[in-house]
C-alpha cells in the first residue's frame, strides 16, 4: 500500500478560455517538444522511443575511450565529484564524441548480405554462391557480441581473407557491404540536460519554447491537459503522464492554477492495492 497524498485538481474555470486557448502557443511548444522528445507517431509511450543500446565513448578531457554495452532506457552513472561522470554525459550527448553500436543480430547479417550481394560479380545470377557469400558474412557478424559505426573494414577482413579461395576471380561487393553496414545505425538525437538543483514548482503564464533546462514545460503541460483528448498536443501530455508514472514507480503529477494567472503542479503516490 503506498501513501495517497494531497492531489490538487485542475481547475478549468480559474483560467481564462482564450489562454487554454491559444493553439498557436501550443502549435509552437509541440513544435519544440518534439524537437526534444521526438514524435508520437507510432509511440504510445515514451518507452517505445528509440534509445542507445551500445555506445563507443571516445576520448574527451580525462575520459581516454569507453564502450557502453546493453544500456536500457533509463541508465545511472554513478561516481564522486570530479570523477568524469558529465564528461561521459558530454560524450553521449556528441555526434562527434561517440559512436553508435548495434547488437550482432543474425537478422541484420542476413539483411546487410542480402543487401550487397547483388554487387557481387556474379550479380545473383548463381545461387550456391549467394549462399556461400550469406554464410561469410554471417560468419564474420557473429565473431562480435556488438558492431559500431565506422568498422566496417573490420567486418569484411575475415570475408576478404577467404574471398579468393571460395569465390575465385569473381569481384567482390566489399564497397556495397560497407556502406549497408553503415547504414545500419539508427539516427538518434542526444540532449543534455543541465542539473537543477531547485524545483520550479510555479511559472507565469506565458509563451516559452521548451528547452532542455526544463523551462516552457511547465506551461506546455497546462495548456496541453486542457485539449481535446483526441488532439495531438494531448497525446503528447498523456505519453509525459504515463511515463511520469512509470519512471517514480506510480506517482503522478497534477496541474493547476492560480488567481495570479500562474501554473503550479503537485505530486500524489497512486494507490495500490492487492
Amino acid at each position: 500500500m503506498l501513501y495517497c497524498g494531497r492531489c490538487l485538481q485542475l481547475k478549468n474555470d480559474r483560467w481564462p478560455a482564450r489562454a487554454i486557448e491559444n493553439h498557436e502557443f501550443l502549435h509552437e511548444s509541440r513544435q519544440s517538444f518534439s524537437s526534444l522528445f521526438g514524435s508520437a507517431q507510432h509511440q504510445d509511450t515514451f518507452c517505445s522511443m528509440p534509445h542507445f543500446e551500445n555506445l563507443r565513448l571516445k576520448p574527451h578531457k580525462g575520459l581516454q575511450a569507453a564502450d557502453l554495452i546493453d544500456l536500457r532506457q533509463i541508465n545511472v552513472i554513478c561516481g564522486p565529484n570530479n570523477s568524469g561522470k558529465t564528461t561521459v554525459l558530454e560524450c553521449i550527448a556528441s555526434k562527434d564524441l561517440r559512436s553508435l553500436g548495434v547488437n550482432a543480430d543474425p537478422k541484420v547479417a542476413d539483411r546487410l548480405a542480402k543487401a550487397s550481394v547483388r554487387s557481387a560479380g556474379w550479380a545473383n545470377t548463381a545461387q550456391a554462391l549467394d549462399q556461400r557469400y550469406f554464410q561469410a558474412v554471417e560468419n564474420a557478424w557473429k565473431t562480435r557480441p556488438c558492431w559500431f559505426a565506422g568498422e566496417s573494414q573490420e567486418l569484411w577482413d575475415p570475408i576478404g581473407l577467404i574471398w579468393r579461395a571460395n569465390f575465385g576471380t569473381w569481384a567482390s561487393p566489399d564497397q556495397a557491404l560497407k556502406h549497408q553496414f553503415e547504414q545500419s545505425f539508427p539516427t538518434i538525437k542526444a540532449e543534455l540536460v543541465p542539473p537543477k538543483r531547485r524545483l520550479e514548482l510555479t511559472r507565469r503564464a506565458g509563451r516559452e519554447q521548451i528547452r532542455t533546462d526544463g523551462t516552457g514545460l511547465l506551461n506546455f503541460l497546462f495548456m496541453a491537459k486542457n485539449q481535446e483528448e483526441s488532439s495531438q498536443v494531448r497525446k503528447d501530455y498523456d505519453r509525459i503522464s504515463e511515463a511520469f508514472r512509470n519512471i517514480t514507480q506510480q506517482f503522478e503529477f497534477e496541474l493547476f492554477s492560480t488567481k495570479t494567472q500562474r501554473f503550479g503542479y503537485d505530486f500524489a503516490a497512486r494507490e495500490v492495492t492487492g
